[in-house]
Parts: structure tokens; C-alpha cells; sequence
């Protein structure tokens, strides 16, 4: 089978939708973090800066043409948002016979590997350019197609670019184009077995998950507790442009046979509360850090109203990792207070501390933590 030809998006966020993204994981929320989060929160801030987990929004943002990929300011994205429309749950080329549109779709895990902090809105003197927003492209492809007995495993890669304007002493004018993150994402159809052709893309295939143990022999390095709010998936679905009617009504809970008729809570929402929880980790010590990458897989429903409580262990670096500025790697878990089941497994997240940051130029290494 030939591999096909990535599909390319266009989507752009402001100030506005950086601020509204880190409310709707509960930036602000804590009396006692409130003076070190408020960098996420408020633009005039000197280290105004953005959620790293927020390019997940873009993916939901995305329009075929550049004028219309936007953020907040252009209203709600119906769901599903373009991008998804396009690429389909299953590729096309791997279905034998029409999917049948009723099947559940769960999403089991998910990864964002970053190549550079994120490019910060141009907060201009002049009123005409304030908060001048920032261009970026995505590249979409399927990375894998899997049938198993349970249903069927799709996994797929999205490719973020920055894409600025070349500078006036270029010899070329036009757009020049720096990759922001990987976003990697996997999906279970359940049901879905008959009728589809397995597939395994051949062409800059991502590494391996990093499947380690969650340390069973030491408690964790740092617990934080959250409890989620009423309108925790309301706020979540505007801000991230995920507008699943699942996310709204009691669908989902009657569904998957939960106790209580609440909304399901969004996985990436959960994922955003684990970066909120590493940022404030190291915000003890540190003012900067740069997320290289994390991943988790979903293991549980969340639902409105539940109070999670994420645990951290900080692992020791393997010797082949080891060089002048190491990578920090945790392990991650989400528990849910209420039922005491882990919702949130498997979790990697590797870091580096900064010295300096500048999400426009480039950052400068301080040392491992």
C-alpha cells in the first residue's frame, strides 16, 4: 500500500486563547499558587507564557484554509472539527465496507513530543497590533491501523509548524516554517473488527512508547489534589475547541455504566492538570523548565465532579542518557479520590531546566534538577 500524503491544516491563537486554556485546567484556581501561575493567566506579565499541553487545542482549531484556523475568536468548531472530518477515525483506505457510525470511540493514549517552546502572540505598543496572533500549520498522517478482537487501534501523528514571516534581510521573502511538537494519539473503535485492512505507516516512524513501571517501592516525590469543577468540561470545551456533545449531557455515563448520570470529563483535560502539577513541582526551585515530552494512556473515565490527585516519582537517569545537561524524566500516575481507581497510567514526562527562556528565539540550558 502506498503511504499517503500528510493532510495540511492552518490554525492561529492570540493572548486570549493561551489565558482561556490554562483557566480551563484550574491555573488560578489555588490561593497558595496563585502568585506563580499568574505568568499563564495575565499578558502584561514580565514571563508571560503559555500551558505547554496547549498545542492539543490546535488539532481542534484547525481549517483547510489559513484565513479560517483560529482560535476563540472565531467561535465554536463543531464537533467533529474539520481536521478530524477529513482524516476520518479509520483512514478510508483501510475500511473493505462503510464504518458504521455508531460505534464508541475511546481514546487510550496519547503523547507530545516538543522541539521548541511555544512561539508567543506579539503584544504590540500600537493598539492596531495588539496581541498579533501566532500562524502555525499541521501536518496530519496515520501512523498505525492494528484490528484486534476487542476493535480496532488507530493510531495517528500531528505535526505542528510555526510559521513566521522570514526576516527583511532574507534573500527570499515568503514563510518560513519551524516545527513547534509531535502530537501522537491513539484511539480504540470497539467493535470494529470485520472489514478492515491493517496498516503500519514506513516512513519516519515515531519511537516506541516509553512503557515503564510506576516505582511500587517509594512513595511519590510530589501528590497534588484537584477537584474538578461543574463546569470543568463546559469551560474545557470552549477553550480547546473539543465541543463532543459527550462532554455536555450524560451520554457517555449511561454508556460505560457509570454509578452516577454526570458528563464525562475530556482525557486532555486530565492531561492538562498533570502539566499543571509538574509546573508547579518545579516552580519551587525553578522559574523555567522545558517540557521535551510526556505521555500517558487513559486508563479510566473521568467524570464532572471527581477529585483527582496526581503523584509524581523523579527517576534517576539511565548512564546512557547522561551528558552535560540531562534529562529530568518522571513517572506519573492520576488517582481518582472517590473510587480510588487510576485513571491516568504509565505516565512519562521528560524536562530540562532553562536559565533563560525566550518562546520567540530559543532558550538556553541551566542544568538538570
Amino acid at each position: 500500500m502506498t503511504e499517503p500524503s500528510p493532510v495540511e491544516f492552518f490554525a492561529r491563537y492570540a493572548a486570549k486563547d493561551l489565558i482561556l486554556y490554562a483557566l480551563a485546567i484550574g491555573f488560578g484556581s489555588s490561593t497558595e499558587q496563585a502568585d506563580k501561575e499568574l505568568r499563564f493567566l495575565y499578558e502584561n506579565h514580565d514571563d508571560f507564557t503559555a500551558v505547554p499541553t496547549f498545542v492539543l487545542a490546535l488539532q481542534f482549531w484547525a481549517a483547510k484554509n489559513r484565513s479560517c484556523g483560529g482560535g476563540n475568536s472565531y467561535g465554536i468548531q463543531q464537533f467533529p472539527p474539520p481536521m478530524m472530518r477529513q482524516m476520518g477515525v479509520v483512514p478510508k483506505f483501510c475500511m473493505r465496507s462503510k464504518l458504521p457510525i455508531e460505534l464508541p470511540v475511546l481514546h487510550t493514549w496519547q503523547s507530545i513530543t516538543w522541539q521548541r517552546p511555544l512561539p508567543m502572540p506579539s503584544l504590540g505598543i500600537k493598539k492596531e497590533q495588539f496581541d498579533l496572533p501566532v500562524e502555525t500549520k499541521l501536518q496530519g498522517r496515520f501512523i498505525s491501523v492494528v484490528p484486534k478482537a476487542v476493535g480496532t487501534f488507530v493510531t495517528n501523528e500531528t505535526s505542528i509548524f510555526w510559521e513566521k514571516n522570514k526576516p527583511s534581510n532574507s534573500e527570499k521573502i515568503g514563510i518560513e516554517e519551524e516545527r513547534i511538537c509531535t502530537l501522537r494519539s491513539t484511539a480504540l473503535v470497539l467493535g470494529l473488527r470485520d472489514g478492515v485492512t491493517p496498516y503500519q505507516a514506513t516512513e519516519n516512524l515515531p519511537p516506541p512508547h516509553k512503557r515503564s513501571e510506576i516505582p511500587t517501592d517509594r512513595s511519590p516525590d510530589y501528590e497534588w489534589s484537584y477537584e474538578t469543577t461543574s463546569v470543568q468540561a463546559l469551560l474545557y470545551r470552549v477553550a480547546s475547541g473539543d465541543s463532543n456533545s459527550i462532554h455536555v449531557d450524560t451520554s457517555a455515563s449511561v454508556a460505560l455504566g457509570a454509578t452516577e448520570a454526570k458528563p464525562l470529563l475530556h482525557g486532555l483535560c486530565t492531561l492538562g492538570f498533570v502539566m499543571r502539577a509538574i509546573i508547579n513541582f518545579f516552580s519551587e526551585k525553578y522559574s523555567n523548565i522545558f517540557v521535551q515530552h510526556i505521555e500517558c494512556k487513559f486508563a479510566k473515565p473521568v467524570w464532572v465532579g471527581d477529585k483527582l490527585s496526581v503523584k509524581l516519582w523523579k527517576m534517576q537517569i539511565p548512564l546512557e542518557m547522561e551528558d552535560e545537561f540531562s534529562t529530568n524524566i518522571l513517572m506519573f500516575t492520576v488517582h481518582n479520590h472517590d473510587t480510588d481507581d487510576i485513571v491516568v497510567d504509565q505516565g512519562v514526562a521528560e524536562l530540562l531546566v532553562l536559565s533563560e527562556v525566550s518562546p520567540n528565539t530559543g532558550y538556553t540550558l541551566k542544568s538538570k534538577i
